[in-house]
Parts: C-alpha cells; sequence; structure tokens
C-alpha cells in the first residue's frame, strides 16, 4: 500500500530525528512510504539536520517555508506535494505515535469493503488519515 506521511515541523531540531527514524522502523517493509517534513520557517538547526537526516533516508522530502506560515498552511503544503493515494499526517514534535498508524491504515483498508454510509474522506482516527483520490 502507498502512503505518505506528512509532519509539519517548525523547530523541531530536538525530535525529528527520532521520530523520522522511528517512523522508518513502524512503515518498513509493511509500505511503499514517502515522508514529508514540511519546515516551517525554522529558526533552530531544523534544516542542517533534515539535510543530514537525507543522506540517511531515502524516502524522506523536505520543503521548506521561508518563514513561518504556521502548522494548517505546513500540512496543506505538504498533502499538496504528497503522491500517494492515502496520507497520514505526524507532528514533528513526536506527540503522535508513529506505532499506531498500522492500526489506522489497517482501518481504512477493512471500511472499503464495509457497508459504512461515510465518505473514508472525511474520517480521522487520533492524528490524521485521508484517503484521496491522487
Amino acid at each position: 500500500m502507498q502512503l505518505s506521511v506528512v509532519i509539519p515541523a517548525h523547530n523541531e531540531a530536538g525530535n525529528l530525528a527520532l521520530l523520522l527514524h522511528e517512523l522508518r522502523e513502524v512503515l518498513t517493509p509493511q509500505f511503499d512510504f514517502e515522508v514529508i517534513v514540511v519546515d516551517d520557517g525554522s529558526t533552530d538547526e531544523t534544516p542542517l539536520l533534515l539535510k543530514a537526516l537525507k543522506c540517511d533516508l531515502a524516502e524522506l522530502r523536505v520543503i521548506r517555508h521561508r518563514t513561518s506560515c504556521g502548522q494548517s498552511t505546513s500540512l496543506m503544503t505538504g498533502i499538496d506535494a504528497a503522491v500517494a493515494p492515502l496520507i497520514a499526517t505526524l507532528d514533528g514534535d513526536g506527540q503522535n505515535d508513529p506505532h499506531d498508524l498500522p492500526a489506522m491504515i489497517s482501518v481504512i483498508g477493512n471500511s472499503e469493503s464495509d457497508d459504512r454510509d461515510c465518505d473514508e474522506s472525511q474520517g480521522s482516527i487520533d492524528g490524521e488519515l485521508h484517503a484521496t483520490e491522487k
């Protein structure tokens, strides 16, 4: 299953390395995935850290806002750049547990065969997980 994980980040140099490595551990090899970190105008070491992490994490894509635009805009920037039909979002501070993603994804996968009267793109569990029409 293809998955894009979007992570907005502002001054998260102290959290991103652990989060990204943990995310890789959780998603590999179950998913064909990309991770998009949107650096929202960070003024700490976040840009340098992300540049270094790209050398080790082939699935990592980095988009940088020159100035801080806020979490909602950062999420939309990442979602617009995502290529997978399924998009999950996690906070850059590690607030959301990457280990929750496989269970969340299985709910979406199972709902395709359920007789539910709802639109999957309207629902979310814990963080955010959306089926898209990409």
